[in-house]
């Protein structure tokens, strides 16, 4: 099962997730600082690169110690390997970050959207050129980075809020 079909899967079971996803050099820039701040490693530079809570795709997986003791560990008989650190969850295969999501309205994207944020407020951060499906009642506002990382804003239609955020490589 791929990273993308992984992710779809664990959606199922949690709908709060909150991401990092940056598009242009200028803002993995910035995130490069945020990095900075909160790892020791070297993060990716480039168009596509997504973090949250200092951890970003393609990231190597024995690297997460730094984050300190998972709360939880699921190897998956395919490969995949869950853990959840507090309010950040982390998918890997291959030795190498996958997924990466949040049950926790405190941790927000590099634009300021978290949970509850504004279906507005994604649309003046993000702008237009997402891609829009419905899934288990929820609007799903999916933006495509260059390298093919997605970000997700899954958006409750009567509220207009945002339900959960994931990022994933497809």
């Amino acid at each position: 099962m791929r990273c993308y079909e992984r992710g779809q899967e664990n959606e199922k079971r949690s709908k709060r997730r909150n991401t990092v996803f940056a598009t242009t050099q200028p803002q993995a820039q910035a995130q490069q600082q945020t990095m900075a701040q909160t790892s020791t490693q070297s993060p990716p530079s480039g168009a596509d690169m997504a973090t949250l809570g200092g951890v970003y795709l393609g990231e190597a997986e024995s690297s997460l110690g730094r984050l300190g003791q998972y709360a939880k560990r699921n190897v998956q008989s395919d490969g995949y390997v869950n853990y959840v650190y507090g309010d950040i969850e982390v998918q890997c295969v291959n030795g190498q970050v996958c997924m990466i999501s949040s049950n926790s309205g405190s941790v927000q994207t590099d634009r300021g959207i978290h949970e509850q944020s504004s279906l507005q407020e994604v649309l003046n951060a993000y702008g237009g050129g997402y891609k829009l499906t419905t899934y288990n009642g929820l609007n799903l506002y999916e933006y495509v980075g260059p390298g093919g990382s997605t970000l997700r804003f899954a958006v409750n239609p009567a509220s207009q809020r945002v339900s959960y955020i994931s990022i994933r490589n497809i």
